[in-house]
């Protein structure tokens, strides 16, 4: 399952499938602009994310060891998340092989390349979108995303879970340092949002992505199957979502890369996010980093606003 099932909601998010070609990429350079950071706090949330990734153990060059930053502390949970816009290919970007990721539609003569785009970003209607996800906690945990619809007119849509999904593989769903997850997955058929504005006298103003890193898997019953068409089904959440927010929630603060926006999906955030390996310390760190204080190891909960331009 994944939020291109919601035809029949107001607003959906439609994809298109690809053939995903990987030629290769260099995650170095993005490395060294995340370390240089102006941001004392962004510099030590870095850290953290290096120290519980695991160091580059393969014979190859020297290991690269994570920054050393003044002593500091962080009270709460982090995790780190990116958006990733597909933007048309150009020619020169077609002749680029060394870094170009080609995503061709199958039906259409078109190509698209992922970049890196602050959480901050406002989309264009018909943007295709993607989020990776990735949390450094030392204990087991597991990863959800709740969807709704937000109107200028301050009302909202129904929420529905949309990670896991029926597609997801047993365990797709559990955390742990170094390993990204993809929504929607880059092994579904359709592995990106489409963006549309719904018809009507309201006016789409977000799609409301809601995180939750749970150290035990959430009810069953927090969600009930709903039937929307003859081929489609849902599970729709089973309360309200300002219960959630506040059986999960706390102050939450963020932090940008202050270089990271544009930059090229590479073959290490790929592999990753097809369970290949891990992440490991010397490779891309979250574009955005969000700190929820809460006592370690509880669970916690991130509203992500997906922003329309107006």
């Amino acid at each position: 399952m994944n939020l291109t099932a919601k035809r029949s909601v107001n607003m959906r998010l439609l994809a298109s499938v690809v053939l995903f070609t990987l030629c290769a990429a260099l995650a170095v350079p993005v490395q060294s602009l995340q370390d240089e950071e102006p941001d004392r706090t962004r510099r030590l949330w870095n850290l953290q994310f290096r120290k519980t990734r695991v160091a580059k153990s393969a014979p190859g060059p020297e290991k690269i060891k994570p920054p050393v930053d003044p002593a500091g502390t962080i009270e709460g949970e982090l995790i780190g998340v990116t958006f990733w816009r597909l933007r048309s290919a150009t020619v020169e970007d077609k002749q680029d092989r060394k870094r170009l990721l080609l995503q061709q539609v199958s039906d259409q003569n078109s190509s698209f390349l992922p970049e890196r785009v602050s959480a901050d970003m406002r989309f264009k209607e018909g943007s295709l979108v993607r989020l990776s996800l990735e949390a450094p906690r030392q204990t087991r945990s597991y990863l959800y995303v709740f969807d709704h619809e937000v109107y200028n007119d301050g009302t909202t849509s129904d929420t529905y879970q949309i990670f896991p999904s029926q597609t997801t593989p047993p365990g797709g769903n559990v955390v742990e340092p170094g390993k990204v997850i993809f929504v929607p997955a880059q092994g579904d058929p359709i592995p990106w949002f489409t963006l549309k504005r719904t018809e009507g006298a309201r006016i789409l103003v977000s799609e409301m992505l809601t995180i939750i890193v749970s150290p035990e898997p959430l009810p069953a019953n927090l969600v009930i199957p709903v039937r929307l068409a003859a081929d489609l089904t849902l599970p729709k959440l089973n309360k309200p979502m300002k219960e959630l927010e506040e059986d999960y929630g706390g102050p939450t603060e963020k932090r940008e890369a202050s270089k990271g926006d544009g930059n090229l999906w590479t073959v290490a955030e790929k592999d990753a996010g097809e369970g290949k390996r891990l992440l490991l310390q010397q490779d891309p760190l979250p574009q955005t980093i969000y700190l929820v204080r809460v006592k370690p190891g509880a669970p916690f909960l991130v509203r992500l606003p997906l922003l329309l331009a107006q």
